[in-house]
């Protein structure tokens, strides 16, 4: 082989692996406007996410769509966006021989690049160690919707055999945050501590539990005193009515005389008496 420095030499095969050095880094774009296309070029969607394959042209580039089919999409259609990071976990043990990445069931990584369709170049999230992987060691997990918060309790110990595994005891109650995929949850225990848990150790446990019950007269003390109304007796059941004002006095006649020697009988309120 022969380096970028131009020294040349023999190497084990097991240290290399093959890549494409005109492959384009994982570049997205999504559609902003429906594009028909005709004579190899793309027909767009707004909205579409693309990968790019080769930048054509200032004007042109060649992209990949979701389903695997590529051709050419007009540059000024697409705009450029980072998707979020592919993550995978690993489900067996790998050794690392031939200076690669070493990995341990359970741990967790974000891709950095598809050096081949083999061998994957990845960042480990718990130790932030980069290396090369085996494609085949390796579950991507799924962003499914979140299923919400629920409840599951640990039907046995579990030691957690790799970084990014929570261990937990028979008998735990779990918050569940996300299925990565059908054998490894992310889960919270009562602390706070979060990580991925075997779901197989687990089971739901009710998240509606029945209402507490009412609280007794002997928890709640004596009823307050019923409110004595004014004029009523104690042990009186009839006079509950309040006590009522005073009627005012009645009006007192008066004899008013006329002019002619006459008079007559006139009504006049009474003057207020002095307080």
């Amino acid at each position: 082989v022969k380096t970028s420095s131009g020294r040349t030499g023999v190497v084990p095969a097991n240290f290399l692996v093959e890549f494409d050095p005109d492959a384009t880094p994982d570049v997205f774009f999504r559609v902003i406007a429906d594009f028909k296309g005709a004579n190899g070029k793309l027909s767009l969607t707004k909205g579409d996410e693309l990968q790019l394959v080769k930048r054509v042209s200032p004007d042109w580039f060649q992209v990949k769509t979701s389903t695997g089919q590529t051709g050419l999409a007009p540059s000024n259609y697409l705009e450029e966006f980072v998707p979020d990071p592919v993550r995978f976990i690993a489900i067996a043990d790998y050794k690392g021989a031939g200076g690669k990445l070493p990995l341990a069931v359970g741990e967790t990584m974000k891709l950095i690049k598809r050096v081949t369709g083999d061998w994957y170049e990845v960042l480990k999230e718990a130790t932030s160690e980069k290396g090369l992987v085996p494609s085949n060691y390796l579950e991507e997990l799924e962003a499914v919707p979140d299923p919400g918060e629920s409840l599951w309790g640990a039907v046995a110990d579990y030691s957690a055999a790799a970084a990014g595994q929570l261990s937990f005891a028979k008998g735990d109650a779990l918050t569940l945050l996300k299925k990565r995929n059908s054998d490894w949850w992310e889960v919270a225990d009562a602390t706070g501590n979060k990580g991925l848990a075997p779901s197989n150790y687990l089971e739901q446990l009710d998240n509606n539990p029945p209402p507490p019950p009412l609280p007794t007269e002997a928890a709640l003390g004596a009823a307050p005193p019923f409110p004595q109304l004014a004029g009523s007796t104690s042990g009186s059941k009839t006079n509950m009515i309040p006590a009522r004002a005073p009627d005012p006095p009645a009006p007192r006649l008066s004899l008013v005389s006329r002019g002619g020697g006459g008079s007559n009988l006139s009504l006049m309120a009474a003057a207020p008496q002095p307080v």
